[in-house]
């Protein structure tokens, strides 16, 4: 393991490398607007598409949609879009058209591409947490914060459930899935690691973290998959994933946290899923060198932040300054991605690093 100047060294190479090209919104479906490109992603992903067949219609099967799905599609967006009449169906099955004989594979957008899209549309600086927060039952064991650090209240939360009362004073730290890096800059000054080096597979969000925390000594944002972790072997004291780890391919990532922790170094994973991701995860664990130390489901928790969330502090935080898109278009989103899934529970993990895996 590298001492703590040779990690600084290398952390700083790894921040200077060339990140890799996303799909950029102003060339991928045109004539349409980023806004209706955004919102036709919506309509599928969030289930709005169902009823236009046995299952709801996939990225790949959109050329063979029936024409009901583009109407339907075209009413939604358009309404969304500030449009007072319903875009032309045509014009968007054009546009889908293209757009799928363009891009290679079966799937024509992979979970990484929405997200970039997502964050290349709402790009706001401000915004600097992207998941589902946490509400404290008992507002006793909340937290204080900042004025500042109010817009992130629940956000904020769910690192503190999380993380508790666990000390990372003087540790170095991997922040995966770090999004717009707002949980590295918690894990530096409310946690006082040494160093943490935030990770995302989403080139764009390691650009708005960036640029949000341009000047923070010891914090590092870079591009790498949870699958492929760009950091050297058995450099950090602990792993933090929050509200990410169920996008992951499982036992690889746990392999891949196993490498990059010191031995007898600790991991905090939060995730959502149905219940039997639970026992994936439990069943996953000691064959990839862990030891499952604390389970905790946190659905009530959740499910009431995203409710506080929908119904009040989306508005406060849209309309505290100006934006860079219409506040419709930040309400809708949130609104769709943010929905409860029937069956989807909430978790926390601490692990602690085993010395040698299971065979």
């Amino acid at each position: 393991m590298p001492p703590t100047e040779d990690l600084k060294q290398i952390l700083e190479q790894l921040g200077s490398a060339r990140l890799s090209h996303e799909v950029e919104l102003s060339q991928l479906m045109a004539p349409l607007s980023p806004e209706e490109v955004l919102f036709c992603f919506l309509f599928i992903k969030s289930g709005s598409a169902e009823g236009f067949g046995e299952e709801p219609v996939r990225f790949k099967d959109l050329p063979s949609a029936p024409d009901r799905f583009w109407k339907a599609m075209a009413l939604h967006v358009g309404a969304l879009s500030g449009q007072f009449k319903p875009l032309p169906p045509s014009y968007l099955k054009d546009a889908w058209l293209r757009f799928v004989k363009e891009r290679p594979g079966d799937e024509p957008l992979s979970l990484l591409e929405y997200y970039s899209l997502a964050a290349q549309l709402l790009s706001d600086t401000d915004r600097v947490f992207i998941n589902h927060g946490y509400a404290f039952l008992n507002p006793a064991e909340a937290p204080s914060l900042a004025a500042w650090e109010e817009p992130s209240r629940l956000s904020i939360h769910l690192y503190h459930k999380l993380l508790g009362g666990q000390d990372f004073t003087g540790l170095d730290v991997v922040d995966m899935a770090c999004g717009r890096g707002g949980g590295s800059l918690y894990l530096k000054q409310r946690k006082e690691a040494r160093l943490v080096a935030g990770i995302d597979a989403v080139r764009t969000h390691v650009l708005l973290a960036r640029e949000a925390h341009p000047s923070v000594d010891g914090v590092y944002f870079l591009h790498g998959r949870a699958e492929e972790i760009p950091l050297p072997t058995g450099a950090f004291d602990a792993l933090i994933a929050v509200d990410a780890v169920f996008h992951f391919p499982l036992r690889e990532f746990l392999h891949e946290a196993h490498r990059v922790v010191k031995p007898g170094g600790r991991c905090f994973l939060n995730s959502w899923g149905p219940p039997t991701w639970y026992m994936d995860l439990e069943g996953a664990v000691e064959s990839c060198g862990w030891k499952l130390e604390h389970a905790e489901d946190i659905t009530t928790g959740v499910l009431l932040a995203r409710e506080q969330w929908r119904t009040h502090d989306m508005f406060t935080w849209v309309r505290s300054r100006p934006r860079k898109c219409r506040p419709e278009i930040y309400i809708e989103f949130d609104r769709m991605v943010m929905l409860p899934v029937e069956g989807r529970r909430y978790y926390n993990f601490h692990l602690t690093r085993l010395d040698q895996k299971a065979s």
